[in-house]
Formats: C-alpha cells, sequence, structure tokens
C-alpha cells in the first residue's frame, strides 16, 4: 500500500524533442520531474525509480501527475511495457477530482483515448466516439499532445497520429492521466515544453 508520505517522482526523458526533430521541428526541451502523484489508487504499483506504473487490480485504476498544465504546447509519451491478455488501457488528461476507480474519460473530468489490440475510441463523459484502426502491443509508444494555444488535444502511437484531433474547446487545468488494470504496465514517461506551432493534421 502507497502511503502519502511516499512520494513518487518520474523523470521526464528527452524523446519527444526526437519526436519533433523527425519532423523538422525544434522545441526548447527541459528535463523535468513530476512531483508526488495525485490521487493515486493503493493498487497502484510504482518501480524503476518511480518510472513505471502497473496495477494490481482487474479494475482499471487512475494515476494522475501532480503538475496540471494550463497553458501552452505540451507533448509527453508513455511506453507499453507489459501488455497481457489485450487490455484497454486508457490516456489522456483530466481535472483533478476525476474518478479514480473506473476507466479515464468515464466521467465528465477527464477527456482520453482508450486502445486495446487493435483499434482505440476517444472518451469523454462515458461517450466513445472516432473509433480507429491502430493498436498498441508491448513496446509501443503512446504520445499526447497538449497545445493551449488551438485548444485541442492529439494523440499519437508509434509516431502517427491516431484518428482525427480528439478533443477541442478545451480550457483549464488538466492532469496527464492514465488508467490500467493489472494486465499492463507503463513507463518511461517524456514531457517537453513547446514553443511552436506543430504540424499535425486537423
Amino acid at each position: 500500500m502507497l502511503y502519502p508520505e511516499q512520494q513518487c517522482y518520474v523523470v521526464m526523458e528527452t524523446a519527444a524533442a526526437l519526436h519533433y526533430r523527425r519532423r523538422g521541428l525544434h522545441p526548447r526541451v527541459g528535463r523535468r520531474k513530476w512531483g508526488p502523484i495525485q490521487g493515486r489508487s493503493p493498487l497502484a504499483v510504482f518501480s524503476n525509480d518511480n518510472l513505471t506504473v502497473s496495477c494490481n487490480s482487474y479494475d482499471d485504476r487512475v494515476v494522475l501527475g501532480n503538475t496540471a498544465f494550463s497553458r501552452g504546447v505540451h507533448y509527453w509519451e508513455m511506453t507499453i511495457d507489459r501488455y497481457d491478455n489485450h487490455p484497454d488501457p486508457a490516456f489522456g488528461i483530466s481535472r483533478g477530482d476525476v474518478l479514480k476507480d473506473v476507466m479515464l474519460g468515464k466521467d465528465d473530468k477527464a477527456w482520453a483515448m482508450y486502445v486495446d489490440n487493435n483499434r482505440s475510441w476517444f472518451m469523454h463523459n462515458n461517450s466513445h466516439t472516432n473509433r480507429t484502426d491502430g493498436g498498441i502491443t508491448k513496446g509501443s509508444t503512446i504520445g499526447m499532445l497538449l497545445d493551449f494555444t488551438r485548444r485541442i488535444l492529439i494523440f499519437l502511437i508509434n509516431d502517427e497520429q491516431q484518428g482525427p484531433v480528439a478533443f477541442e474547446g478545451l480550457e483549464g487545468a488538466y492532469y496527464p492521466a492514465i488508467s490500467l488494470n493489472r494486465n499492463v504496465q507503463v513507463g518511461n514517461c517524456t514531457d517537453d515544453t513547446l514553443e511552436l506551432n506543430t504540424s499535425f493534421s486537423n
């Protein structure tokens, strides 16, 4: 069981900078740490110097970063370190008071993409939209681009945009978030703050 005094820090790598350089873009790269994880479930398990998260529950559990974004352009990636029995983890953003014992996107406090081994959907307030072919396996990379200048959220799988712009009209403060169960392990998170307009499609 994790106790409040146990702090989980996630070291931010610079893989996002490589992602944008491959597209001919040159963001200013910063190396950051997340502070203690917000609202983590006692069933969440952190390892690898807190760079990896898994879960002891068969049910979905939500984990949030403790730094909310409210302006600028942010891109971060997560890798699938373990993927057993074709679960459907969800990746995205949420408010701090999101439900933490259901899949991300089930309530009106989260905006997410959930994905299995064949396809993905966007979900907010339990509304599923934009089914898109292309799933994940062990080793897949999930990228999220939160752009407050355009007020949008875009998802990528293995450096390819997954579906159209997922969500528009975003305002306020949002935490990076994931939901997972015992069949998934996610790790190697990255985060870079960008000072540019990207070339992703609408």
